[in-house]
């Protein structure tokens, strides 16, 4: 998320960045949903197989719409 520059790290003065997952919940063609998730890059940074696990995961959610 490099639009917000908003919140910086105290001691270091460095932005705090977030790392972001976004995925449409589609169902028949259509947009349903949007899967969103987001955390401090300090805290975590979403790699491939989360990208992978939320994809499944919105699947199974969209199935129950």
């Amino acid at each position: 998320d490099w639009e917000n520059l908003d919140d910086f790290d105290k001691i270091s003065g460095i932005p705090n960045f977030k790392s972001v997952i976004a995925v449409p919940m589609l169902k028949n063609g259509e947009v349903k949903g949007i899967t969103y998730l987001s955390t401090s890059l300090g805290h975590k940074e979403f790699d491939f197989n989360a990208l992978n696990l939320t994809k499944n995961y919105a699947g199974i959610f969209t199935s129950l719409l």
